[in-house]
């Protein structure tokens, strides 16, 4: 899993290693349309996902694409919330793509 940030909302890319039964599938794909909407990444953020899929690090990444990767491999919600928590207190207020 991978979470990006941007300032209009998240970008999450979800990749399933093992084959999961169709009804799995459909319930996936369910929940993950009742938070948000279908998105077709740009070419920036798909040459992000394939520098990170290759090997590079995040701090790789970020630093070459200027682009806020949140957390990558095994989903830790920790990360997101201290991102979270980091980025309002920089602000200093709450943005609506962060609530």
């Amino acid at each position: 899993m991978t979470v990006i940030n941007q300032r209009d909302g998240w970008i999450v890319n979800i990749q399933i290693k093992s084959t999961i039964e169709p009804h799995q599938e459909k319930n996936i794909q369910a929940v993950l349309n009742e938070l948000g909407v279908v998105y077709t990444p740009s070419k920036l953020i798909n040459s992000v996902l394939m520098k990170l899929k290759s090997g590079a690090t995040i701090t790789e990444v970020m630093c070459h694409y200027y682009v806020s990767i949140v957390s990558h491999g095994v989903p830790k919600c920790d990360d997101i919330e201290v991102f979270r928590t980091d980025v309002i207190k920089g602000l200093g207020y709450c943005p609506q793509y962060l609530a």
